[in-house]
C-alpha cells in the first residue's frame, strides 16, 4: 500500500517535566500534528519521529501524542486489568503479588505504593484506613502541586471563574468523608484566595 501526504511533517518529540516528582524527570511526548500517520494510524510500524533534527523510528511501544496510541494502550490494559483496584493482602506478600503483575510482559513493569501512615493516595483521592480497619476517603493534592488555576483577574467570563470554583468544591465534597469535608473546604478556600479571588467571593462559593 502506498500513502501520499502533501504539506505534512514528521512527528516531533519533546518532553514535559514531571513537576510532581521529587527528582527531575521528563514525560516523552510525540506530536503527530500534520504527520503522515495522522490519517493512516494503522501503519504503526512506520512511525517516524524527529529530535534535534535527527529522524528516528520507534521500535518499542506507542508514542504519547499519536492518535492510535490510546486505542492500543486501552486494548492492552483491558486484557491485563478490568478495573482500577486497591487490595488488602497478607503481610509479607507484596513482592509475590508484584512478581505476578510484572510477569505479564518484560516491558510492562508495575510498582506498588504501600500505605504510609495508614493512607494511600490515588489521583485526587486519599484512602485512609482507620484504627478499626474501616476505610474512608479524603480530597488529596500531590506535594508538588502548584495550586495554580484560572486567575480571577483574567479576561474569562465571570461564570467560567465561578463554575471552576464550584466544580472543585463539588469534587472535594464527593471525595471527602463527612468528618473531613469541613477541613478540606477550608483548604480549598485558601488555595482559591491565592489566585487573587476576593476573600468574600471565595468564602461564599466554597464555605456556604
Amino acid at each position: 500500500m502506498t500513502s501520499r501526504v502533501y504539506n505534512g511533517s514528521i512527528n516531533k518529540f519533546y518532553g514535559l517535566p514531571k513537576i510532581h516528582k521529587s527528582t527531575l524527570q521528563l514525560r516523552p511526548i510525540i506530536s503527530g500534528i500534520n504527520s503522515p500517520n495522522r490519517g493512516v494510524a494503522q501503519l504503526v510500524t512506520d512511525i517516524l519521529t524527529r529530535f534535534n533534527n535527527v529522524i528516528y523510528k520507534q521500535t518499542l511501544g506507542m508514542p504519547m501524542g499519536s492518535p492510535v496510541s490510546p486505542i492500543l494502550a486501552q486494548y492492552v490494559m483491558d486484557d491485563l486489568l478490568e478495573n482500577d483496584i486497591i487490595l488488602t493482602i497478607p503481610q509479607g506478600s507484596t513482592q509475590t503479588l508484584l512478581q505476578v503483575f510484572n510477569s505479564y510482559h518484560p516491558r510492562l513493569q508495575f510498582t506498588i505504593e504501600e500505605d504510609d501512615n495508614h493512607s494511600v493516595p490515588f489521583l485526587d483521592t486519599k484512602v485512609i484506613r482507620k484504627d478499626d480497619n474501616k476505610l474512608i476517603t479524603s480530597w488529596y493534592t500531590k506535594p508538588g502541586a502548584s495550586g495554580r488555576f484560572l486567575h480571577y483577574e483574567s479576561y474569562h467570563e465571570q461564570r467560567q471563574k465561578v463554575n471552576l470554583v464550584l466544580g472543585m468544591k463539588n469534587r472535594v465534597l464527593k471525595t471527602s468523608h463527612t468528618t473531613l469535608k469541613n477541613d478540606n473546604l477550608h483548604k480549598l478556600s485558601k488555595k482559591i484566595h491565592r489566585q487573587w479571588v476576593p476573600k468574600e467571593v471565595g468564602s461564599r462559593l466554597t464555605l456556604q
